[in-house]
């Protein structure tokens, strides 16, 4: 499965970060992402990824991420999720890539 969308919109807040293409025609509207702590069931525990709604929702399923010039790449266990920066600003960019850094580590994290 492969999911493709231009970012319109990005943000990063307490942790969670999301893209959106609100302002866009696309299938698909938006990745969040995020730390999750479920202490009472510790498997759902870990950092998630949801793609327009809960439905599409993985915890634990991320295994890399690539980034490039304008473009990161999730790559999950078992689908791959590619999201491309479109109208947003170098430091918009920046400030979700950092964002993903501090969810997810630099050990999945591969800039290109």
């Amino acid at each position: 499965m492969q999911i493709v969308f231009t970012a319109t919109e990005v943000e990063y807040v307490n942790g969670v970060g999301s893209a959106s293409n609100a302002k866009g025609v696309e299938d698909f509207h938006y990745v969040r992402f995020g730390r999750q702590v479920d202490r009472q069931h510790p498997a759902n525990a870990g950092h998630y990824l949801e793609v327009d709604h809960d439905g599409n929702r993985w915890v634990n399923e991320v295994a890399k991420i690539n980034i490039t010039r304008g473009m990161l790449e999730f790559e999950l266990k078992a689908r791959r999720i590619i999201l491309i920066r479109g109208a947003i600003t170098d430091a918009e960019w920046v400030w979700f890539l950092n964002g993903l850094m501090e969810v997810f580590g630099a050990d999945i994290i591969n800039v290109i």
